[in-house]
């Protein structure tokens, strides 16, 4: 039975044997008591939307988890495969100087240079081995006997020409401008640029 109810009865029972007074006080406590059970549960109500709050906001958090784990595994997985890549064409690189012979050269000043010519490209391509550096240079096809050319030399302002004829070969420095194909004009031109070695073959491998 609610207070309600109760108090409401008990009124009612005791209504002929009390005063005036005593009657309205009662009344009055019933009536306070039937508005404090008609209140709304606020609190639960609350409860209720704290819950749902913290729901979607685990829910919100296992997603963004999720993203950043699938996000960590896919860079890990591009990564490997670029790095597998890179390797590989670093290994078909030196395959490439192993199916061509090496030919080696005595040079003047004392000096060892190791040359792989690759006649097959075009432009046909040479790389020369020298103090432990590899420069690659391409034919110019603008000078005579068996003439290479390179932009990259001993320092940023100089490239590289190779010059074969026989066994004999030539060094050269030359400045950047005129270190790529038919920008030396003839074979006087190169002639009077730095000679950094005479060079003889000495074996090929």
């Amino acid at each position: 039975m609610s207070p309600l109810s109760f108090y409401h009865r008990l009124t009612l029972a005791s209504a002929p044997q009390m005063t005036g007074g005593r009657l309205s006080g009662l009344l009055l406590l019933s009536a306070c008591l039937g508005l404090t059970a008609c209140q709304p549960n606020e609190p639960s109500n609350a409860s209720n939307t704290d819950t749902q709050e913290q729901h979607e906001h685990s829910e919100h958090d296992d997603r963004q988890t999720d993203h950043a784990e699938h996000g960590h595994d896919e860079h890990d997985e591009q990564a490997h495969d670029e790095h597998d890549e890179h390797d590989h064409e670093a290994a078909a690189h030196h395959h490439d100087h192993a199916d061509q012979p090496r030919i080696t050269f005595k040079c003047q000043p004392e000096g060892d240079i190791s040359v792989y010519y690759h006649n097959d490209d075009e432009p046909k391509t040479a790389h020369l081995l020298l103090d432990g550096l590899e420069y690659d240079l391409v034919e110019d096809s603008n000078l005579p006997a068996q003439t290479y050319i390179s932009s990259l030399g001993l320092d940023d302002s100089h490239g590289l020409v190779w010059q074969v004829q026989d066994k004999q070969a030539s060094l050269f420095s030359v400045p950047t401008a005129l270190a790529k194909a038919k920008s030396i004009n003839d074979q006087t031109h190169l002639e009077q640029q730095n000679k950094l070695y005479d060079c003889q073959q000495t074996g090929q491998m």
